[in-house]
């Protein structure tokens, strides 16, 4: 096509509408079959990157004849004229060059305009596809790819969206019933970690933890005893039954249904959990007196159980479940008997206690241990703070449980900790702070 050919080209409203009108109908067309096709069908998120290339595309074809129209009709053909070098009249050489590039400046902004407006358009058209893409149809694509850390990848994704949609609930709720075993644990932790609280996959994980599959069905406790905050007498007796089980044959029984029962708080289970400790495990005792003094409501009968099994841990325990009693009887300060405090006093003294404690953190997750963790150390009990990370001297925290305690009668036996040469300076300290506290000093213990 020779110069003036390509000029004529250029110009010609006619030739140029007939385009803009046949490229707006193909894009459309293009548009409506690739969109149709990701949404329901796509597998591979590369796949879409090349498809939504065609429709970007699309949008600039459109807007080029739209955009020298413009030219045309109200910038007297300047940008087609530089660009094959006509002559735009007679005017002298400055004249020219201004609108020379005048012109180029507006043809641009056109250009620019018409995109935007198309791709609006099409967009729009196409049911907002890009921002659905963006926050929901990339991670669609991934849940149909045949890998699947892809699509335990994108159930995450979905997950964290922060939409409950119905239609989004129920791709869970399938994937529920047909997915992997990998893809429904995940889904069953992100219920009980997100509180995904629709009905549809309530069900489906109430139905888990009827399955034969020991990992479905203690994470499917534990999701409903998150996600549900008053659960079913059912599934209070399921959980009381599984817990019996694992005692009558002497065996650990999983975190997740330990924590499951825990976080149930229910009175029924105290007599239940002080039983397990004939279990003689270190890591279940150590979650179940956690879990005893987390009960609600307690009545006194049952609060002398539990302080009777607590004093058993301080006396028979190892250094691990001495360390997480203390922190159950700082919430049983107010009801600790003589005997008790004789049994803390003594253990203060003595040469072996002379340690410190871990905090203890437990995953709640599947098969990650670092994701979904629990500190059940990480507590503020009656003004006193225990850290999250970090070793406390063991004598620290039954200090804490004795200054907590106000008995006047003990007053000597702090003032006697603070002079005591074979304890550390720091504890010293705090023995004299309790001291003076309990003395109504007005000087406030800065443990």
């Amino acid at each position: 096509m020779e110069k003036k050919q390509k000029v004529h080209f250029l110009q010609n409203a006619p030739v140029l509408l007939t385009w803009s009108i046949i490229g707006s109908a193909g894009a459309y067309t293009y548009n409506s079959i690739i969109f149709k096709y990701i949404r329901e069908a796509s597998t591979s998120t590369s796949r879409d990157f090349f498809l939504r290339m065609g429709f970007y595309i699309g949008v600039f074809l459109v807007s080029i004849p739209l955009t020298l129209l413009f030219d045309r009709f109200f910038n007297n053909n300047r940008y087609v004229n530089k660009l094959y070098g006509k002559d735009i009249d007679n005017k002298d050489i400055l004249t020219k060059a201004q609108m020379i590039k005048s012109g180029q400046a507006q043809f641009y902004i056109a250009l620019l305009l018409f995109t935007t407006i198309s791709w609006w358009s099409f967009d729009t058209l196409g049911g907002n596809f890009n921002s659905w893409y963006r926050k929901y149809g990339q991670h669609l694509t991934s849940l149909r790819s045949s890998s699947e850390k892809a699509r335990v990848k994108s159930l995450h994704s979905l997950a964290s969206s922060g939409n409950s949609k119905p239609w989004l609930m129920k791709i869970f709720a399938d994937r529920l019933k047909k997915g992997t075993k990998n893809e429904k644990l995940t889904i069953i932790w992100l219920a009980g970690s997100n509180s995904l609280k629709h009905p549809d996959i309530i069900k489906e994980i109430q139905n888990g933890i009827k399955s034969n599959d020991a990992s479905i069905k203690n994470n499917s406790i534990l999701a409903l005893t998150r996600i549900m905050e008053v659960p079913g007498i059912e599934t209070v007796r399921f959980i009381e039954e599984e817990l019996k089980k694992y005692l009558t044959a002497g065996k650990k029984p999983p975190v997740q249904l330990v924590f499951a029962a825990a976080f149930l708080r229910t009175t029924e289970f105290i007599n239940l959990f002080i039983d397990m400790f004939k279990i003689n495990d270190e890591t279940l005792s150590v979650i179940l007196s956690y879990a005893l003094v987390w009960v609600s409501g307690p009545t006194p009968i049952q609060i002398s159980r539990i302080i009777r099994q607590l004093k058993h841990n301080i006396s028979k325990g190892s250094e691990r479940l001495k360390c997480m009693t203390t922190i159950a009887l700082t919430f049983m300060a107010q009801s600790l008997d003589d005997e008790s405090l004789a049994i803390l006093r003594r253990e203060f003294e003595a040469k072996s206690s002379d340690f410190r404690c871990n905090p203890e953190v437990f995953s709640l997750h599947f098969n990650e241990k670092k994701r979904d963790t629990i500190n059940i150390t990480k507590l503020t009990i009656r003004g006193f703070t225990y850290p999250a990370h970090g070793k406390v001297h063991y004598r620290e925290r039954i200090l804490r449980i004795l200054a907590l305690n106000r008995d006047d009668s003990m007053l000597p036996w702090f003032e006697r900790m603070a002079n005591n040469e074979n304890i550390n300076e720091y504890l010293r300290g705090l023995a004299k702070q309790a001291a003076k506290r309990n003395k109504n000093e007005n000087q406030i213990a800065d443990w």
